[in-house]
């Protein structure tokens, strides 16, 4: 097996026994490699050009939604959309200097995404079970760790 660690047109042969030589060419792009995210912790919105906007800076991520409160908790915007940017504006008017949070709702795009999340379904598996000093113990299967712990309570 070869590994390909660059994006790149690669070709490969298929020469197997009794079978005629092919040749193919394959793309490999995959920009969904390097994740970053990056949030500024402040921003200057006077209108001079330079951090004018807060926005959450994310590759490799979608963002799903994005709140902003203020100090007390009051919701000030919210957004569903990956680009939202934030001008520091209520109702058309400049809000004070301040704290504000911001929670974010976010996919890593390489891992998982709502499509895996709307297909997964729940395995229920029966426990391990021994009895330690009088006392019935159960311990969830293999990929749980429960034998290990089961065991290391029988040789106590």
């Amino acid at each position: 097996m070869k590994s390909i660690e660059k994006n790149g047109i690669y070709k490969l042969r298929a020469n197997l026994p009794g079978c005629a030589v092919k040749d193919y060419l394959i793309t490999v792009q995959n920009d969904n490699c390097k994740t970053t995210m990056y949030i500024p912790n402040v921003f200057t919105p006077n209108n001079d050009g330079i951090n004018d906007e807060w926005q959450v800076h994310a590759q490799g991520f979608t963002v799903h939604k994005i709140s902003i409160f203020n100090r007390i908790g009051e919701v000030l915007t919210t957004s569903y959309e990956t680009n939202f940017k934030w001008n520091g504006e209520l109702k058309n008017k400049n809000l004070p200097t301040g704290v504000y949070v911001y929670p974010v709702s976010y996919t890593h795009l390489g891992l998982i995404t709502r499509d895996d999340l709307a297909k997964w379904k729940v395995i229920t598996e029966k426990p391990y079970k021994t009895e330690y000093k009088g006392i019935e113990v159960y311990k969830l299967r293999e990929w749980q760790q429960g034998p290990v712990m089961l065991l290391s309570l029988i040789h106590i």
